[in-house]
């Protein structure tokens, strides 16, 4: 079963100030690789599959349930991605904002 992502493609459009419908797969793309490369970062899931989180009643998809700056942290990733997707060639894909670092620093699982 697919992913549900904790950030929709309305919420990154909106970040982004993106008004039509051509990025979409490219937004959806941005969306996958800064959910992965959060949990990468954190140690921790920020997306599950139907009826593999907890916090889901059943078998029918709630929202996902993680904080909200992570979720900034995400939007944040997407928009500087995005606005940035130019420089490929002077900047690391991991390049990610600052401020989006100093979001996930203060909930990082250290691995022993």
């Amino acid at each position: 079963m697919p992913l549900r992502e904790p950030v929709t493609l309305e919420e990154a459009k909106i970040q982004c100030r993106i008004e039509n419908d051509t990025e979409d797969t490219l937004i959806s793309h941005y969306i996958t690789a800064a959910r992965e490369f959060c949990e990468d970062f954190l140690n921790k899931p920020l997306a599950f599959e139907e009826g593999e989180n907890p916090e889901l009643d059943g078998d029918s998809f709630q929202e996902i349930s993680i904080p909200a700056k992570w979720k900034q942290a995400i939007l944040l990733i997407v928009a500087f991605w995005y606005s940035n997707r130019e420089d490929a060639a002077t900047m690391n894909f991991n390049d990610v904002p600052l401020s989006a670092m100093r979001i996930l620093w203060q909930d990082r699982d250290m691995p022993i």
